[in-house]
């Protein structure tokens, strides 16, 4: 589906498999085949100072590194399990609207690294990066590791 806005299945595989998901009311908004952008409203996800939860900000970010990674598998019609190996969280401003995270993977030689070493061990780690903009200044950030093992 390469090329294609194939975040349909992504989304439905979200509401089917991550409960979470629902909870926070995600939206798969873009994805164009080195980017994902993925959404929340800000009234399923505010804490008591009417912004942003900080939980939501963490798992929205990492939905969206996740969710970037399976994505790119699913367009070479690689079939993978994928989890986060470790993360390191960046809070540097409130947000106080809609939530909207982007992950972007445009490393050629990273990525092809990644696959090189999943099709050889069966195992590979890509680190992504997820960000969330607000009013124009970037609000928080997600440095992630994740996993993938192929089925």
């Amino acid at each position: 589906m390469k090329g294609q806005f194939s975040g349909e299945r992504l989304a439905t595989y979200l509401a089917e498999r991550i409960p979470l998901t629902e909870a926070m009311q995600v939206s798969v908004d873009s994805w164009d085949g080195r980017a994902l952008t993925v959404s929340a409203p800000l009234a399923a996800n505010c804490n008591d100072k009417a912004t942003a939860f900080g939980g939501s900000l963490y798992s929205l970010a990492l939905l969206c590194g996740w969710g970037l990674l399976m994505q790119r598998l699913w367009d070479m019609n690689l079939r993978a399990d994928v989890v986060i190996h470790k993360a390191e969280a960046t809070y540097r401003e409130p947000v106080n609207e809609r939530l909207v995270a982007q992950c972007r993977q445009d490393d050629d030689q990273e990525w092809q690294a990644f696959i090189a070493s999943l099709r050889r061990r069966g195992r590979a780690r890509l680190g992504l990066t997820a960000r969330v903009n607000s009013e124009g200044q970037s609000a928080f950030e997600l440095r992630a590791q994740y996993v993938a093992t192929l089925r």
